[in-house]
């Protein structure tokens, strides 16, 4: 759009070499991409604001073809991003469905009771992907010292990963089960 109007629009104006208005577009498509990038945050292992910040440079983009005169590239080109947005939208909770959730579930116990074998089946019985885990022990001189483990999980339903996290809490040697995931819900 941003080429359309730069190159075929505005043709009432006179072009000469110190007048191009095909750099009205290309300033507007720079600017406007410099506030959407703006709207783009990283939040934890996510990126936030990517469809704002498409959304603005489209709508910067139209605003220039329509001001160029290129009616029926600007009348297609909204019906096009309407049926994208609103149709990611209808589509957005199937696909989340499938997602993958990163989450971690860290662990303190006793050190001496055989904990991390029964530990790894758990998870292993989950719909999950183990991506890796992390061993902490403290007093290491201590043969019944705590052991701090993270284990850091790929996972498809949470519901799954609260479940196993009660069933670790009902090992007695375990003093703490914590699931953080990205989401407010944590345990």
């Amino acid at each position: 759009m941003f080429t359309v109007a730069g190159a075929y629009g505005f043709s009432d104006l006179p072009r000469g070499p110190n007048v191009d208005p095909a750099r009205l577009a290309a300033q507007v498509a720079s600017g406007v991409g410099f506030l959407g990038a703006g709207a783009i945050m990283r939040q934890g292992p996510g990126v936030r604001g990517l469809t704002t910040a498409a959304t603005i440079w489209l709508a910067a983009a139209i605003g220039v073809a329509c001001g160029a005169g290129a009616y029926a590239a600007v009348a297609i080109s909204t019906v096009v991003v309407m049926l994208v947005l609103v149709g990611m939208r209808l589509v957005k909770p199937l696909i989340a469905r499938y997602s993958v959730v990163q989450t971690v579930i860290e662990l303190d116990y006793r050190r001496g009771h055989g904990t991390l074998g029964p530990v790894l089946r758990t998870i292993n019985g989950l719909q999950t992907r183990l991506e890796h885990f992390e061993i902490d022990d403290e007093d290491e001189g201590h043969a019944n010292g705590l052991r701090h483990v993270s284990l850091y999980l790929n996972v498809h339903s949470l519901d799954d990963v609260y479940a196993a996290a009660d069933q670790l809490r009902g090992r007695p040697e375990i003093s703490a089960v914590r699931v953080l995931t990205p989401g407010p819900r944590a345990a």
